[in-house]
């Protein structure tokens, strides 16, 4: 029986190593997840529209959930922003907008919806590699 304490302590030890190193693990998911979101975001505004200055791009940032559960690729918020500021103009140039006179609708260029299937793969491929971090940890090494 002592025998099998000893491998117990041991299975519980890897488990309990493993389960601290998790939160890292999927903080640093998160962030590359992020970063994919963006660079998917970026590359489709690129290819939408004419950003010749890139601004509409340079205005978007990764947002992280307060208990780093998700991330997300929003335009900057501006102080004291307006009409003209990043994020009424990228919703704009995204969903479409009635012109001045409200007598036509602009289309919109749904850069946002088109990443999806970019991101999709991202985390795929993302969730691949924190399997195989999680493998790496239970694997015994203690």
């Amino acid at each position: 029986m002592a025998a099998q304490g000893n491998g117990m302590e041991k299975v519980a030890e890897i488990f309990e190593q493993a389960a601290e190193k998790f939160p890292k693990h999927k903080e640093q998911l998160l962030s590359d997840l992020g970063k994919d979101a963006l660079q998917a975001v970026r590359r489709n505004i690129g290819s939408s529209i004419r950003d010749r200055n890139g601004r509409i791009r340079a205005g978007q940032h990764i947002a992280l959930g307060e208990g780093r559960g998700y991330a997300a690729v929003r335009p900057i918020i501006q102080p004291g922003g307006g009409r003209n500021s990043i994020k009424p103009v990228t919703i704009f140039l995204d969903r479409g907008h009635l012109t001045r006179g409200h007598r036509d609708y602009v289309q919109g260029h749904y850069f946002y919806d088109r990443s999806v299937p970019q991101i999709k793969r991202a985390a795929e491929r993302r969730a691949k590699e924190l399997e195989e971090k999680l493998k790496d940890d239970l694997s015994g090494s203690v």
